[in-house]
């Protein structure tokens, strides 16, 4: 595999945090400045960043697909239920509760993943203007 397709995938999602994509989302992205790559260099490529823990997939329950962000401290997820936008909330997960659960339990948990799921604060902005706007309220 070649390592300039790693480069490219680490370079896209450093420069677009709040960006959560799919492999084929990932493909989209660098087919414009690699035409010739394959679909299967960039799975390839994220399965090797991923063991290498330099990117971290997770999979949102109401999705098939896996999403891809950088590795970084655990945070919190909100997906949108009217646009389907992902991106972070910018909290802490609280580790405490963790460890509570494993000592109680007598696991070890090795990862964390919360996504809230609602309405983000654009669409709600757009539906409270369409309300005042049919409504003239």
């Amino acid at each position: 595999m070649k390592r300039g397709v790693k480069e490219a995938i680490l370079k896209a999602l450093k420069d677009n945090k709040d960006w959560h994509p799919t492999a084929r989302d990932i493909y989209k992205h660098l087919q414009e400045r690699m035409p010739k790559l394959a679909f299967s260099s960039v799975y390839r490529a994220l399965e090797n960043l991923t063991r290498e823990n330099k990117v971290r997939s997770f999979k949102l329950d109401c999705e098939g697909e896996r999403r891809f962000e950088i590795k970084s401290k655990p945070h919190v997820h909100f997906k949108c239920t009217k646009c389907g936008r992902v991106y972070d909330i910018d909290m802490g997960i609280n580790l405490a509760f963790k460890e509570l659960v494993e000592m109680h339990t007598d696991h070890i948990i090795t990862d964390v993943h919360i996504t809230y799921y609602g309405i983000c604060k654009e669409c709600f902005r757009k539906k409270v203007k369409e309300l005042v706007r049919d409504y003239n309220v």
